[in-house]
């Protein structure tokens, strides 16, 4: 079946394994099994404004990302997330609901349950974009991609995250379960501050996190982080 909507005429598609990193070897890392946690009606979290904020302090493109975020109504972080880098990067109006049929069919995503670290990108790499996966990433490398203008996700532990590393269940070594966009940093303020949208909280647009929470909450999936940019050989 064609990734594309009946609604898109295009003919675009990428199947050539070098045009991304589509495999992953995760066999020196306790991996979860599935990226899906469930919508949490809590999160307390500030929200970047672009019209309060130095813009010039700011890395990556907060207030055009944050055009696309809703909230999932499932375990579809991952699917969710993807489909903001879409429509922002492409222009398309992509549903959640048209995602996960065609993730569900494509075996990338398990209904009710989530996405496999491994396979987080596989919509994106299918549209078309250069994915590249990594473990181990660095902050460093979450600001090069911005700088590049490339879409960003990362697995984190949602416990974490949303206790801003408070959390008294969390510990180092339990896994991830959740995925969200990295689309900015903040170095407006006195401490560096991430700019995410997480579409598992109900104000999870352009949420500021404080740089040292947001490196806890992703070390518990090893500093995974998925980077897509558009393929301009396709």
């Amino acid at each position: 079946d064609d990734f594309h909507d009946e609604d898109d005429d295009s003919d675009d598609e990428d199947d050539d394994p070098d045009d991304g990193d589509a495999e992953v070897s995760v066999a020196d890392y306790d991996a979860p099994d599935l990226l899906g946690s469930a919508v949490e009606e809590y999160g307390e979290f500030d929200n970047f404004d672009p019209s309060r904020t130095d813009m010039s302090q700011v890395i990556g493109n907060p207030a055009g990302s944050m055009e696309h975020w809703h909230l999932q109504e499932g375990q579809t972080c991952a699917v969710v997330a993807q489909e903001f880098i879409l429509n922002e990067q492409f222009g398309t109006d992509f549903t959640e609901q048209f995602l996960e049929d065609y993730a569900t069919q494509a075996g990338y995503y398990l209904p009710g349950m989530g996405t496999p670290p491994h396979d987080v990108g596989n919509i994106m790499l299918d549209a078309g974009m250069r994915v590249t996966r990594s473990y181990n990433s660095s902050f460093d490398n979450l600001i090069e991609n911005l700088q590049d203008g490339h879409g960003v996700l990362v697995s984190v532990s949602s416990d974490s995250l949303w206790s801003h590393g408070n959390s008294e269940i969390f510990m180092p070594g339990i896994g991830a379960d959740h995925v969200v966009q990295v689309i900015g940093i903040d170095y407006s303020g006195n401490e560096p501050q991430v700019i995410i949208n997480d579409s598992g909280i109900a104000d999870g647009c352009g949420i500021l996190v404080d740089a040292d929470d947001f490196v806890e909450a992703w070390s518990a999936g090893g500093y995974y982080m998925i980077s897509a940019e558009v393929n301009t050989n396709a």
